[in-house]
C-alpha cells in the first residue's frame, strides 16, 4: 500500500509528558465522565478594545453547540456547563505576550487574565477554563493557534485553585474562524481522544500510512505533540516531525529569506531543536522510518539561505552521535525559480514540493499569472531531474485546492485553485508519477479548513475527498 502523510499544518496541540530514551510509557489518567464545569474569561488586550462578539455568543458555541457534540459523542456520558465572564483588559499590549519569539509570555498572560476576573469568578467551581482573546496568539503570517496549557496552579482570592486551560484567538469578523467547510464532526478539540479516534479510522480506512506535523521549536512550549502519541490507536498509525523553518526569524516570508545556518545563534536553536525531538520521538515505535532511518522533513527549506550543506551535514553528524541517521526531507522547491542550486539538494536525502504549490500563481513574487496542470508538470519534473542527477530522492505533494485570501492579504490579482474532487483526483495521479523509490507521496492536508486544503469528511462534502484518495491510489498498480 502507498504510505501516504497528512501535512498537518494547524494543530491544538497539548503540554505531552517528556520522554526520553528508547521507550514510551503511557500516562494512565481516569475516564473523562459526567458533567464537565467549564469557565470561559474573555479578554482583551490593553492596546486592543474590540469586543469580537457578545458574551452570550460564547455561551451558546460552548454550552449549546459544543455540550451537544459530546453528549452524541460519548452517548451520553459527557457533557459541558459553566458561565461566561468579561470582556476583561489585560494590564500589557498585546506586543508583550505575543512576539516573534511566539507566545513567549503565555504564563502571564494565564497568570493576567485570573487577576483581571478574581473578583467576580469563585475559580474553585471550575475544573477547565477556555481563557478567549481578541487577537491572534501568534504573529503575522502565522494565525489560528490556540495553546493547550494543560494543568496550571494559580492562586486565587480564595487560594490555590488547578485549572486546565485552553488559550483561544478570535478577532472581529476574523473569517479564520469562519472556515470555508464545516467538519463533519462539528466543532471539536483536536485533542479529544474520540476525535484522534476518528482521525486514525478515517486515515488509515482510506489509504493514510502516517501523519507529518509541523515542530515550531521549544522556544513556545506548548508546541508539542498531542495526546495522539498516547493514545491506544496510535499504533495503527505512523506519524513524523515536519520542521517550521520559518520560525527562526522574522515575521513574513519576505523577511524569513535568506535564513543563515551559518549564524552561530540559528545553527545552535535548530540543534537544539533536533535534539528535543530526537530524544522525545525518535525512538516512538510509531515513528515513520525509511529503511531504518527516522524521517525528518525542514518545511520551508527554501527560506534557508547562503551555504547549508555544511551546517547540515553538521547537524547530520551530530545526530548520529546521539545514534539516529536520519533521512533528510528539504521542501525546497521552489517554483519558477530560474535556476536550482545543485549544492543545496545534497544537504538532503530527498526533496519536497511541500510548500511549492503547484498549480498556482508564481509567488509570492510580482508574477501572478496562473500555471497550467502541463506547466506544474514541468515545473516537478525539472525539480526532479535536478534532484535525481545528485542522488537525492523526490517526496512529492498533492493539494485538493488551495484559497487563504480569507486569511492573508495577498497582492490584486493573486489566483488561487478552488478546491473539487477532480482537482485533487489530478494532484494526486501527478504526485504518483513523480513518486521515487521510496514511495512516499504526501498530501496538504488533513484540516485545512483555513486555507481550504481540507480533506477530512465535511458536511458540505462528506467523504468524497477520503474516496477519492482511495480510488485514486488503489488505480496505480505500481508495486
Amino acid at each position: 500500500m502507498w504510505p501516504v502523510s497528512l501535512l498537518v499544518l494547524i494543530l491544538i496541540v497539548s503540554n505531552l509528558p517528556l520522554v526520553s530514551g528508547a521507550s514510551y510509557v503511557r500516562e494512565t489518567r481516569p475516564a473523562v465522565i459526567g458533567e464537565q464545569k467549564i469557565l470561559v474569561l474573555l479578554m482583551k488586550f490593553q492596546d486592543m478594545p474590540s469586543e469580537p462578539d457578545l458574551p452570550s455568543h460564547y455561551s451558546n458555541r460552548i454550552f449549546s453547540e459544543m455540550n451537544a457534540y459530546y453528549l452524541e459523542a460519548s452517548f451520553g456520558q459527557v457533557s459541558v456547563s459553566g458561565k461566561v465572564y468579561g470582556w476583561y483588559t489585560l494590564p500589557q499590549p498585546w506586543t508583550y505576550y505575543v512576539n516573534s519569539q511566539y507566545l513567549s509570555n503565555q504564563r502571564s498572560m494565564m497568570e493576567d487574565s485570573i487577576r483581571a476576573a478574581d473578583r467576580d469568578v469563585d475559580f474553585r467551581n471550575f475544573r477547565n477554563a477556555i481563557i478567549v482573546f481578541n487577537n491572534h496568539l501568534v504573529p503575522p503570517p502565522a494565525c489560528c493557534v490556540a495553546f493547550a496549557e494543560g494543568d496550571q496552579d494559580f492562586q486565587t482570592a480564595n487560594g490555590l485553585v488547578k485549572l486546565s486551560v485552553l488559550l483561544y484567538p478570535v478577532t472581529e469578523g476574523d473569517p479564520a474562524h469562519a472556515p470555508l467547510g464545516t467538519p463533519l464532526l462539528g466543532l471539536y478539540n483536536s485533542n479529544d481522544p474520540l476525535v484522534i479516534a476518528k482521525h486514525i479510522d478515517w486515515a488509515t480506512g482510506y489509504g493514510i500510512d502516517f501523519f507529518l506535523f509541523d515542530f515550531w521549536g521549544r522556544v513556545s512550549v506548548s508546541w508539542r505533540f498531542p495526546p495522539l502519541l498516547q493514545h491506544p490507536l496510535i499504533g495503527d498509525i505512523k506519524f513524523a516531525v515536519s520542521y517550521a523553518t520559518q520560525m527562526l526569524t522574522g515575521d513574513d516570508l519576505g523577511q524569513l529569506r535568506n535564513i543563515s545556518l551559518s549564524s552561530p545563534d540559528i545553527y545552535s536553536r535548530v540543534e537544539s531543536d533536533f535534539d528535543y525531538v530526537a530524544a522525545n520521538y525518535f525512538s516512538h515505535p510509531s515513528y515513520l522510518r525509511v529503511n531504518g532511518r527516522p524521517l525528518i522533513s525542514m518545511y520551508h527549506a527554501d527560506l534557508l539561505g547562503g551555504d547549508i550543506l555544511e551546517p547540515l551535514t553538521r547537524l547530520r553528524q551530530h545526530l548520529k552521535q546521539l545514534g539516529f541517521d536520519v533521512y533528510f526531507v528539504g521542501d525546497v522547491v521552489d517554483v519558477g525559480a530560474e535556476r536550482i542550486d545543485l549544492k543545496r539538494l545534497r544537504a538532503f536525502d530527498a526533496i519536497s514540493n511541500a510548500s511549492g504549490i503547484v498549480p498556482l500563481p508564481v509567488g509570492p513574487s510580482s508574477k501572478m499569472e496562473r500555471m497550467s496542470m502541463a506547466d506544474a508538470r514541468n515545473e516537478l519534473r525539472r525539480w526532479t531531474s535536478a534532484a535525481h542527477s545528485v542522488g537525492v530522492e523526490f517526496v512529492p505533494f498533492a493539494y485538493p485546492g488551495y484559497d487563504d485570501s480569507h486569511l492573508v492579504d495577498r497582492p490584486v490579482g493573486y489566483g488561487y485553485t478552488p478546491r473539487s474532487p477532480e482537482f485533487f483526483s489530478s494532484e494526486l495521479k501527478m504526485a504518483i508519477d513523480f513518486a521515487d523509490e521510496n514511495r512516499l507521496l504526501g498530501i496538504v492536508e488533513f484540516d485545512g479548513w483555513g486555507e481550504n486544503t481540507y480533506i477530512e469528511p465535511s458536511v458540505e462534502d462528506g467523504f468524497k475527498y477520503l474516496q477519492t484518495l482511495r480510488d485514486t491510489l488503489a488505480g496505480d498498480q505500481t508495486p
